[in-house]
């Protein structure tokens, strides 16, 4: 059904796993586990400048405390937020302690570049940022590139790696990339659970998302179950499954009293993910990591921190209109060019196309190259962990008006404009379709509501949303 796993199941029989945040306490009366850390909700009283130096400091003080090593120390760079603001602590705190410029790693796939082509999940190329990141900070900077027969032979060594099942060609991936590194560090830090913690992910600003009523990145799960039998289906019964693990997930969730519908959805989603997602990722990157003796370290996952930002209001997180904003403009030299970077991603998750003797697949739309129809895996919408596919005609935009007129998408749009947006109510027309006036397209000016509906297992909702907030 996907990557991941109840948290405290194992794999075999009788034999359960030890949680996140709970120990195994044994004495002379038996054996218990028993929680010692839990998220907990509470109103935040920060204004944004203060969250934000908060942040900061405790992120200064994280990476500066993860430094310390005994062995060679360096930094996995993609030239994303989440890496970019790392990677600036980390070389400033390698400097102020005089300890030289720090080593800097990037990764891709041969002719990744060449054949790059922007979605969802990918919006930029890694390089060009992670080159403009390292000169702007003074690192040195290592590239390496994987080629797509070094990933394959590399597919029996990550899947032992992992010792699960797992997620093939990204786990390789990510297996030779540390084995690379292990020829220059020992230890290394990463922007990875960023996405977590502070939203980062598409899912979070998608309305189908927000209603699927189950967890984001398992909402293909009738395609997947195609694959099985209809004995194997009817015997293990995967969507009642999903449904009861989903019920389960929400059920945890650590309530604020009186928060508003928006904000308590946009705290369920967030604790999905920080509790069911979050584990996939960490868990595949130690495992990759450590199988060749290279130790990651995450800054982000840091108690503090988290706890912290938890209970941190949704708006004020993606403030500036952007997601991740309250961490966009505050770490210093974070990004080239004033704190402009690119969208955060993991290690690359598909490699160019190959054709069978060996050279690159021509892409649709390569100028360089004779036009090919679109193959079946144009449909492939990716995801974090690499995987999915998105069905035929179901658009991947964003949020949609509760108006019920045209998409958000197909709304006019000043020129030039990129980002689609929702009219608030002062562009609406008696009928609730755009009125004559000039849509604000939620400019950072426009103070005014939007009604979005968000849905969940268990009722529709419908809530204002303030109309600056919706310009992704």
């Amino acid at each position: 059904m996907g990557p991941g796993r109840t948290p405290g199941h194992g794999v075999f029989r009788g034999v359960k796993e030890l949680k996140p945040g709970w120990c195994l306490v044994w004495n002379r009366y038996g054996i218990r586990a028993q929680q010692y850390w839990r998220l907990e909700s509470q109103p935040h009283r920060d204004d944004p400048e203060t969250t934000a130096a908060r942040i900061r400091s405790l992120l200064e003080d994280t990476v500066e405390r993860q430094l310390v090593s005994d062995v060679p120390v360096c930094a996995l760079l993609s030239g994303g937020l989440d890496s970019s603001a790392i990677t600036a602590l980390a070389a400033r705190a390698c400097e102020q302690k005089g300890l030289g410029p720090l080593d800097t790693y990037s990764v891709d796939y041969v002719d990744q570049g060449r054949y790059f082509r922007a979605n969802l999940y990918e919006r930029d190329a890694d390089l060009p940022w992670a080159e403009k990141v390292s000169a702007r900070l003074g690192t040195r900077h290592h590239h390496i590139t994987i080629g797509t027969d070094e990933l394959a032979e590399a597919l029996e060594a990550a899947l032992r790696a992992r010792d699960l099942p797992g997620m093939a060609d990204i786990d390789a991936s990510l297996y030779l990339f540390c084995r690379e590194i292990k020829k220059g560090a020992t230890v290394a830090v990463s922007g990875e659970a960023a996405d977590e913690i502070f939203g980062g992910y598409p899912w979070f600003y998608r309305e189908d998302s927000l209603n699927c009523g189950t967890f984001p990145w398992n909402r293909m799960l009738p395609e997947r179950m195609r694959l099985f039998s209809p004995e194997l289906r009817a015997r293990i019964r995967p969507e009642e499954y999903l449904a009861e693990r989903y019920r389960e997930a929400i059920a945890e969730v650590p309530r604020l009293p009186g928060e508003d519908p928006f904000e308590a959805r946009m705290r369920e989603m967030l604790y999905l993910n920080i509790t069911r997602f979050m584990p996939i990722l960490l868990e595949r990157k130690d495992r990759m990591s450590m199988a060749v003796g290279l130790e990651v370290r995450v800054p982000y996952c840091d108690h503090r921190l988290v706890e912290y930002a938890w209970n941190i209001p949704w708006r004020m997180k993606t403030c500036g209109r952007r997601e991740k904003g309250i961490l966009a403009p505050r770490p210093e030299g974070a990004a080239a060019g004033g704190g402009a970077c690119k969208a955060e991603k993991p290690v690359p998750q598909d490699p160019p196309p190959r054709l069978p003797g060996g050279g690159p697949r021509p892409r649709p739309g390569d100028p360089e190259r004779p036009k090919l129809p679109a193959p079946p895996s144009a449909q492939r919408g990716g995801g974090a962990g690499g995987g999915g596919f998105r069905r035929p005609g179901v658009r991947p935009g964003l949020v949609q008006p509760a108006h019920g007129g045209r998409p958000a998408s197909r709304l006019p749009r000043p020129a030039g404009h990129v980002a689609a947006g929702i009219p608030c109510s002062d562009h609406l027309n008696s009928k609730g379709t755009p009125g004559s006036a000039a849509p604000c397209f939620n400019s950072p000016g426009c103070r005014k509501q939007v009604i979005l509906p968000i849905t969940n297992d268990r009722s529709r909702r419908v809530f204002p949303v303030p109309c600056h907030t919706l310009n992704l």
